[in-house]
């Protein structure tokens, strides 16, 4: 459906050159929620305006639909009113002078997918019904609060039908809780028409609830590209594992990693069983990371547990759907997570934090 390769953009500034998107290279399936993630000047807007004609790539390919629409090789570049796509922006653009109704329909009485007026109307009559908002057509932009306005924006980008929806930060301008709303009405919406959509986002729960697949990006780059269980699972590198998530990072040294050795790393925190990857070799400096809700944290010590290291709990923050500890462990302050249900942990305690081996990631350093 698209087709990104080596897609090269860059700015001039005060301040010189500024590589804004460098050598990035991606495909988007028929029917796939396609996410490209990072934080600000990360370059993935500018990726997104490149596909969309917005911007003019200085080098590179993307073709939709098995269409070229930009080749640098080429020299093709095929204006945005003949791509077959459908925008979302991060400002929603509604028209506050018009009807509901009249901003949903405006790209089939002003585009060049023009139909006739009794057309237009059962065409917005239906979109307006995918987005529950069949009972607002005559209502006035004006009067929309900010999820209407959300809606009408995607309305209005899937009634011409586009063969590929853009979405730049759409949901950014929302509340907490009317974003996580928003979150599971488009991704029931995108499931029940099997849509084809590339979604930019600087968050990171957002993109692992809506994608079928994730692109972080970080300099310009692309720095992995997978689905949203193995991002947050099995990351990359430090930056992946640190900006998708919260983590805990140490440093250590690889002491061994025979085939039949599940592995192990000497860190501050003692020796640690961990499965290493095979590239790592004894000796080789190494980063072990484990997420917050893989700890295990105990009031005794036990029997038979890899991986156990006493500590003290220095804070215990309750956030409604779980408990974070910090625990103080030496030089080292572990990050856990526990459900609120489980035993509570108060601050000064002493526990035991196990950390199982099949829940750590052995980076190269």
């Amino acid at each position: 459906m698209l087709r990104v390769e080596g897609l090269n953009k860059a700015f001039v500034t005060g301040e010189g050159k500024i590589d804004a998107v460098r050598d990035v290279s991606f495909e988007v399936k028929t029917g796939e929620f396609f996410a490209l993630l990072g934080s600000s000047g990360c370059g993935k807007t500018t990726t997104l305006r490149c596909i969309a004609g917005l911007e003019i790539p200085d080098s590179g390919e993307i073709w939709i639909n098995d269409k070229p629409v930009f080749s640098s090789k080429k020299g093709l570049l095929v204006p945005v009113h003949e791509r077959e796509i459908g925008m979302v922006f991060q400002s929603y653009a509604v028209w506050p002078h018009m009807s509901v109704a009249q901003n949903v329909g405006y790209p089939l009485t002003h585009g060049r997918h023009r139909l006739t007026k009794s057309e237009t109307a059962q065409r917005v009559k239906e979109i307006l019904q995918l987005v529950q908002m069949g009972e607002l057509g005559k209502r006035p932009a004006s009067l929309l609060s900010g999820g209407q306005q959300q809606r009408v924006a995607v309305a209005r980008a899937l009634v011409a039908q586009p063969e590929l929806l853009l979405f730049d930060e759409p949901l950014s301008n929302l509340d907490a809780k009317l974003r996580v709303e928003m979150r599971h009405e488009l991704r029931d919406l995108f499931e029940r028409l099997k849509l084809t959509a590339l979604y930019v986002t600087h968050d990171q729960e957002e993109a692992l609830v809506l994608s079928h697949r994730i692109a972080v990006m970080h300099g310009g780059q692309v720095v992995q590209l997978g689905a949203p269980m193995e991002i947050y699972k099995e990351p990359a590198n430090l930056f992946v594992a640190g900006f998708v998530g919260t983590t805990n990072v140490i440093q250590g040294r690889a002491l061994s990693n025979e085939p039949n050795d599940s592995g192990r790393v000497e860190t501050s925190l003692g020796p640690l069983r961990c499965p290493l990857p095979p590239s790592i070799k004894a000796g080789q400096p190494v980063s072990v990371m484990f997420r917050p809700e893989a700890v295990m944290v105990h009031t005794e010590q036990g029997e038979g547990r890899d991986n156990l290291i006493p500590g003290t709990v220095k804070s215990a923050v309750f956030t409604g759907n779980r408990v974070g500890y910090e625990i103080d462990s030496g030089e080292f302050h572990i990050i856990a997570e526990t459900s609120p249900y489980v035993t509570e942990l108060k601050k000064g305690q002493h526990v035991w934090v196990e950390l199982p081996a099949d829940r750590m990631r052995v980076l190269a350093m």
